[in-house]
């Protein structure tokens, strides 16, 4: 599958002789020469040879771009799956928290009712105490 003569004046030459065009006049323009009137196209075999080379590199830099975002997408879905599971696990260990907190709290209050248990009985609520009175 060769490229035909239409291919070539139609895909291949238009960038080529544009960058001439640009390429010629950048140049007047820098040398103080003024601007052109008239830009002489390039020959037909070296606006094809400048084309092939233009679609070329068009086409390794669009999947060298192409490769970069999906990389670039790839690393941010990561990141956020890596972000989604650390809050998780902070949210598990607040709520652990929250649960031995309430633990204490119950706890405490147990500790509370049984020294004024022991207080109404007449017991010291000192650990020491229970120790001597139950041996």
């Amino acid at each position: 599958m060769g490229c035909t003569r239409e291919d070539k004046e139609y895909v291949v030459c238009p960038p080529a002789q544009i960058l001439h065009w640009i390429g010629v006049r950048s140049k007047m323009r820098m040398l103080g020469l003024g601007q052109p009137k008239f830009v002489p196209p390039l020959n037909n075999a070296m606006a094809i040879e400048t084309g092939s080379n233009i679609l070329g590199e068009l086409t390794i830099f669009t999947i060298g771009i192409s490769l970069i975002l999906l990389e670039f997408t790839r690393q941010a879905k990561n990141d956020k799956k890596k972000h989604d599971r650390h809050r998780a696990q902070r949210q598990r260990l607040e709520n652990e928290i929250d649960l031995l907190n309430d633990r204490i709290n119950q706890q405490i209050n147990e500790m509370k009712f049984l020294k004024n248990k022991l207080s109404e009985f007449g017991i010291s609520p000192e650990f020491k105490n229970v120790i001597k009175k139950c041996s």
